[in-house]
């Protein structure tokens, strides 16, 4: 079920101004455990890269698009550990 209009004009007008000063506060900086395909992945906290390795690391077309889109931060999420995926 689609998202009421009404809802997404709150996110985008006030909470997405107020969440993104919780980015690297909180339960944030811990990392995170995430499902890719059979895996459960623990993440560590994200590490602020220097504009030109971060854009060093995409591949060629996005290497160009992202500048010129107004992207100019990029961080690295280390994968602390790696276990089977049985289920939450």
């Amino acid at each position: 079920m689609p998202i009421p209009r009404a809802v997404t004009q709150l996110n985008k007008k006030y909470l997405n101004r107020a969440f993104v000063h919780l980015a690297g506060h909180g339960w944030f900086v811990g990392g995170a455990r995430i499902h890719l395909r059979d895996e459960l992945l623990t993440l560590g906290a994200p590490v602020d890269l220097p504009e030109d390795e971060g854009r060093s690391r995409m591949p060629q077309p996005s290497r160009l698009v992202l500048p010129l889109l107004g992207c100019h931060d990029y961080v690295e999420i280390p994968v602390r550990t790696r276990a089977p995926f049985t289920g939450w």
